[in-house]
């Protein structure tokens, strides 16, 4: 089992430096995008990298509400600062394979990732009280294309 941020993405050969760079190096990677926006696609929670106006903003927003969190004068400087905050976010690369009650379950999906050789971790969370756990299995990166079908079974 690894730990929620054993995950590292692969270096690029030369860091990015436009939008559209920085979104390739994290299609590569496998980066979870429910929580970051490079291109005008749409979150409901997380980052975001604009370009407003002239200058561009990195914004954080949460149930709708966006609040500017640092703001430059150029693509270029954007780009860096984007790429070095996904690159250390552990959350960037996590993807939930399961989601399930029975910890029976949770050793079935668990065995499946060890033998496909995934690298995964586990967490539990109170999901209707303290009584109620829920179990929850995530994988990092380019993993998560190798589980979709594992995904759909235990509900990730």
């Amino acid at each position: 089992m690894a730990h929620r941020f054993d995950f590292s993405p692969k270096e690029p050969i030369t860091e990015p430096t436009t939008i559209r760079e920085l979104k390739s190096w994290m299609e590569e990677n496998g980066c979870n995008f429910l929580s970051y926006e490079v291109d005008s696609a749409s979150i409901a929670e997380g980052h975001i990298l604009a370009s407003v106006g002239s200058s561009y903003h990195w914004i954080y927003t949460e149930r709708g509400v966006e609040r500017v969190i640092e703001r430059f004068a150029n693509e270029r400087d954007a780009v860096s600062f984007a790429y070095h905050e996904i690159k250390t976010d552990g959350w960037a690369w996590s993807h939930m394979v399961g989601f399930v009650k029975e910890r029976k379950e949770l050793n079935v999906l668990k065995g499946c990732l060890t033998n496909m050789q995934i690298p995964y971790y586990e967490d539990s969370i109170p999901y209707g009280g303290s009584d109620d756990l829920r179990f929850r299995v995530y994988v990092h990166g380019r993993h998560a294309k190798a589980v979709s079908d594992l995904r759909t079974r235990f509900g990730g």
